[in-house]
Order: structure tokens, then C-alpha cells, then sequence
């Protein structure tokens, strides 16, 4: 006996705080929460030395009588459950009735409270074991403000992990551009030493007809524009989807606007900002082949779902969440964003009348417009005709016994390549090709078109990458079409890539290799997918051990077992491309959904406007 005692409650409170007050971004996060409770609409905070000194948030919600004021400093204190049911259909932001009770045992606290309709305020104050100071009928506007200084002082073990003042200002602006993004009803304001750092006023326009989450795209645009920037807000994609499982409303962006990391990735459920894996994930998905590897989209993402079907309590900072339907949430996600992405309104000309130097910088999300009649040309043009030669989707160039490829003879005639069918009725953003004069080609890598009116440049092989990615995406049975060697060939790989091989083998199999795995390095190959028959296997198996997809969730596997094959199965940069295989690409170019970038993430088309070009030569 006597080994087992009850803690105190200090140091119960001090423990709690360690859960829930990691720095002052968390003091912060958790009482502006506590001010949208209130009811709050204006939110003002006040920090020192990144909130290491002093951090104050004020806020115009409904305020509190002295007795609730003194009981929500307490443990467990808490308006908003009741009983344990509450805790599975929270709709707040703070619920579990810690966070006063935990920033008051590492922090000097002051709380000042009035209520809308009361004559005077409250205030208490909380300096350490010796308990509340209490002074009453103290002037104050309606609503409450909660103080708190020298944050840690009697846990130094916990103060010396501070960071400097800058980092710790730098977490506590991140928290404020999630709010900004997250409740754009709610005017915000952040003040360091005095000085102005952020402010947003709340935005007043309603979230207008459609919107599943009742924000709005000119509410969210007009929050991006403050955390962003305007340049970056008005190039976002509005999406906008539903089921029965959740909806989701926000804006992405598109493909060439990117991040070196995901800090610009905000996801939100039910108007919390939450860092949840499952999001992210579903994010990642919907960017799958429209981003390159290691960048990071610029995402605000709000879903909502039925509370009941979400659990918010599985972290004591609430920035983690548990969905009971959690793959059809990422369904939802997934389908929304890539409805968004290859919709490609992104890629629409620009009607705002921008200076030369803005569309310069927006080159690539600028496409050619179609001109009402064919150019004409001195000499007589290839013509693309409904005879023309039909030659297999997936032989790029012609094949010689072996098999190995020989170059057909390169178009040297400055007669333009156009088609005489009329004009197709395109969706958003497509390419005209039926419309398009060939120019020829720069460094065998490049194709040059134009439409009279602009200069279209074109990256031959991610332009043949993408066509292939999104047929074989569209039937799939292509991919089981399997061509036997007369002789095995073997393979020499490292023991990396020969094990990632070795773990997706079955899945390998099933699309059309036919492996032994010899030895720790080598494996043998005995036959492969027959659209890839004309490529060296040793490259394109290194390729597919380097793709990651042993590793990923069967979904990805299967895409990037598709990149992969649409990789290795195209024209490559630096090979001469004929009349025979260049009508054949516009043609296939015109029967796909989506060309804009290739299947790992890089563009596949540069415009330049005449006056662009004419800026090229002093005009």
C-alpha cells in the first residue's frame, strides 16, 4: 500500500495543458474557437513576442454572469454536452471544457466578461495556486475578453521549448489564414507588438444558388484573395459536390500553380480546421497525373457531413477526425476535384483585358481561340480526311523486324498540316485542332502550331503521354494484352527495385508481365504487355520499381502502373515525327477529355498571343 495516489489537481491541469496548450498558436486556436461559441462575429487578437509574453482575444459573442464565468474556468466546464451522446453529434468547435482550465493553470489569466444585455462586466483573475480574484461591476464592451501572460512560467521545462519569436508568430498566422479561409461570416483581426498584421473583414455575400456547403465561391474567393493573394484567388478552381455521404464546396488549383510543400493545403470539416490524413489523401487522388512528384496544391476544401457520422474527439487539439464512412468522404473529394481539373476552365483565354505582362505570366492557362476560317497557305496542305490512314494507337512509330523503331521522313515542306472536317463542337478549353496549321517542329522535341491569331508550342511526348494515359484509362482491357518473348531477356536492377518489383508481382501479372525473380538483382523477363513491346525492359521496368506503386493503395497502383505505360509506350523527345503519325496525334489528341498536362504533372502546352510575339520585337 501506499505506492498508488491521486494527482492534484494542478498537476492534473498542468498535465491537461500539456495535451492541449503545445505553444501559443494552441492558446490562440482554442479561444477563438471558444469566441465563435459565443456567437462571436468579431474577433480581435493581441499578442507580444509571438505570445510567449502576452496573447489577448477579444471577441463581441453573447459574454457570461459572474457564475459562469467562475465555473468555465473550472475542469470540464462546458455549455455545449450534457451527456456522453452529445460527444458523437458536437456541432461546436470546443466541447470537452478544457481549454480555460488548462491555459489558466501554465498562464497568468484574466478574464473579462459582459453579458449583451448587462450593465457591467466581470472580471477574473486567475495568478497561480492562491485562486480567483474576482472584481466585479468593471467596464468592458459586451462580450469577452481573455488574457493571458508569460505562457509556461511555472513549467519551465515547457517554456525552454519555445521557439523564437518569428516561428512562434508564424504558426499563430497559419492558424489565422485557416480561419480566414474556414468562417468568412466572421471579421478577423491579428495585432503583434502593437502592430497590425492581419485583418479581413467579414464577408457579406451570401453563398448564392447551388452551394452545397452554403459558403459560396465569391465568399471563399474573396478569403483566398486575403490569404493568397488576388493573382493566385482569381486563377483557383470552383468545385462544388454531394452525395448522400457528404459535401463538398471549395477552391483548388490548377495544374502549373503549385507548392514545394502542403502548408497551402487547408481542409475543413464542418467549419473546423482539421489536418486529417484521409482528406489529404483524397486531395492527392483528385491531383493524380495533374501534379508533378514533391509539389503540393493550393486547396481550401470544406466538407460537410452529418455530425453523427464524424468523430472530432479523437484528439485532444480536435485537429484530427474520424469518419465513419471515411472511403466514400474520399469518393466524394476525389470525384470534385477531378471534375474541377478536367473541366480545364482554368485553361479558357483571359476576357479581363490584363496587360502584356500579366498574360505573359499566365502564358500556359491561356488557350488558342478558333477562328472562323482555315488560313491560307501558298502551298497545298497535308489534309486530314475520313480515309485517312488508321495505324495502331499504341505504334508511334513505324517497326522494323527486331522489334526496334526507324524514323519516317521528317516533313520538311513549310506547307502547314490543317484538317477539312468542320469544326467540332468542343467542350471548355479544348484544343481546335480541326483548326490548327502545323509549323514544324524545334530540336525534334517541340511541335509549333498555329491558328493565325497565336503560337501554340507543343511537348511531343508528354503530349503523347497524356493521349495514351487517358485511353488506357478509358478501357483498361488494353492493358492485359500480353506478348510472350522467344527469349527471355534478363534484367540486372538493385536490390530496392527488384524487391518493390517482387511485392507488386501479382498485380504486375495480372497487367501483363511475366516475371521470374532470379536472384537478390535480377529478374527474368519472359513477356510483357504488348503495348510496351517495342520499349527496352530494362528501362521501363527500373521505371515501374521507381514509381512507388508496390508501396501505394491498390487505387494509385493502378494509375501509376498507367503513367508508367503511357511513359514508355510514347514518342519520345527527339524523335522525328512524319506527316502519317502527326495527323494520327491530332486526331487521337481530339477523341480524349483532357491533354493539359502530362501524366506526372508537367505541362504539355505553351501560348503566345500576337502581341505577346510582337513584344518579342519592340512593336
Amino acid at each position: 500500500m501506499g505506492k498508488i495516489q491521486l494527482l492534484a489537481d494542478d498537476v492534473i491541469n498542468k498535465i491537461a495543458a500539456g495535451e492541449v496548450v503545445e505553444r501559443p498558436a494552441s492558446v490562440v486556436k482554442e479561444l477563438v474557437e471558444n469566441a465563435l461559441d459565443a456567437g462571436a462575429r468579431s474577433i480581435q487578437v493581441e499578442i507580444e513576442d509571438g505570445g510567449r509574453k502576452a496573447i489577448a482575444i477579444s471577441d463581441d459573442g453573447y459574454g457570461m454572469d459572474e457564475g459562469d464565468a467562475l465555473l468555465a474556468l473550472q475542469r470540464h466546464a462546458t455549455s455545449k454536452i450534457k451527456s456522453v451522446d452529445d460527444l458523437f453529434v458536437a456541432s461546436t468547435m470546443g466541447f470537452r471544457g478544457e481549454a480555460l482550465a488548462s491555459i489558466a493553470s501554465v498562464s497568468r489569466l484574466t478574464l473579462t466578461t459582459r453579458e449583451r444585455n448587462a450593465g457591467s462586466a466581470t472580471r477574473i483573475e486567475m495568478n497561480g495556486p492562491g485562486g480567483p480574484v474576482i472584481q466585479r461591476e468593471v467596464s468592458a464592451a459586451p462580450g469577452t475578453t481573455l488574457a493571458c501572460r508569460d505562457l509556461f512560467y511555472n513549467v519551465p521545462a515547457r517554456q525552454k521549448f519555445l521557439k523564437s519569436t518569428a516561428s512562434e508568430l508564424g504558426a499563430i498566422t497559419d492558424f489565422f489564414d485557416a480561419a480566414i479561409l474556414c468562417w468568412p461570416h466572421i471579421r478577423l483581426r491579428l495585432v503583434h507588438n502593437n502592430k497590425e498584421v492581419v485583418a479581413s473583414a467579414a464577408v457579406t455575400t451570401g453563398p448564392g444558388e447551388g452551394s452545397v456547403c452554403g459558403i459560396g465561391e465569391a465568399s471563399l474567393r474573396a478569403r483566398a484573395a486575403a490569404v493568397f493573394g488576388e493573382e493566385v484567388a482569381s486563377k483557383l478552381i470552383y468545385i462544388n459536390e454531394a452525395d448522400s455521404h457528404a459535401a463538398v464546396e471549395g477552391l483548388i488549383s490548377p495544374p502549373g500553380l503549385e507548392k514545394s510543400n502542403g502548408k497551402s493545403m487547408f481542409t475543413f470539416v464542418n467549419q473546423r480546421w482539421v489536418k486529417d490524413k484521409t482528406l489529404r489523401y483524397a486531395v492527392q487522388r483528385g491531383y493524380h497525373s495533374h501534379l508533378m512528384r514533391g509539389k503540393y496544391p493550393v486547396v481550401a476544401l470544406h466538407v460537410v457531413v452529418d455530425p453523427s457520422l464524424v468523430d472530432v474527439n479523437v484528439h485532444p487539439a480536435k485537429t484530427e477526425v474520424r469518419f465513419q464512412y471515411g472511403s466514400e468522404v474520399q469518393g466524394v473529394i476525389f470525384k470534385a476535384i477531378m471534375k474541377g481539373l478536367r473541366r480545364a476552365d482554368w485553361a479558357m483565354p483571359d476576357k479581363s483585358g490584363d496587360g502584356e505582362e500579366e498574360k505573359e505570366k499566365r502564358g500556359f492557362f491561356a488557350p488558342l481561340r478558333m477562328t472562323a476560317e482555315p488560313r491560307m497557305t501558298e502551298s497545298a496542305p497535308l489534309r486530314m480526311t475520313d480515309g485517312a490512314e488508321k495505324r495502331g494507337f499504341f505504334a508511334p512509330l513505324r517497326m522494323t523486324a527486331g522489334p526496334r523503331m526507324t524514323a519516317e521522313p521528317r516533313m520538311t515542306e513549310a506547307a502547314p498540316l490543317r484538317m477539312t472536317a468542320e469544326p467540332r463542337v468542343a467542350e471548355s478549353a479544348s484544343i481546335p485542332w480541326d483548326t490548327m496549321s502545323y509549323l514544324g517542329s524545334v530540336g525534334r522535341c517541340y511541335l509549333m502550331f498555329t491558328d493565325g491569331e497565336r503560337l501554340l508550342a507543343v511537348d511531343q511526348h508528354a503530349w503523347h503521354e497524356r493521349i495514351i494515359f487517358e485511353r488506357l484509362n478509358r478501357d483498361r482491357s488494353l492493358l492485359h494484352q500480353s506478348q510472350t518473348l522467344m527469349i527471355p531477356e534478363s534484367v540486372d536492377l538493385t536490390a530496392d527495385q527488384r524487391d518493390r518489383l517482387r511485392a507488386g508481382s501479382e498485380i504486375l501479372a495480372a497487367n501483363g508481365f511475366n516475371l521470374d525473380f532470379i536472384d537478390d538483382t535480377t529478374v527474368e523477363v519472359k513477356g510483357i504487355p504488348t503495348i510496351l513491346a517495342h520499349r527496352d525492359p530494362q528501362e521501363m521496368l527500373g521505371a515501374i520499381a521507381d514509381s512507388g506503386f508496390a508501396g501505394n493503395p491498390t487505387a494509385d497502383l493502378a494509375q501509376n502502373l498507367l503513367a508508367t505505360y503511357a511513359c514508355h509506350s510514347a514518342v519520345r523527345a527527339g524523335e522525328d515525327l512524319g506527316p502519317d503519325e502527326l495527323r494520327r496525334l491530332m486526331r487521337e489528341a481530339s477523341e480524349v477529355d483532357f491533354q493539359h498536362n502530362c501524366p506526372h504533372g508537367r505541362r504539355v502546352f505553351r501560348w503566345w498571343e500576337t502581341s505577346q510575339i510582337a513584344g518579342w520585337f519592340d512593336r
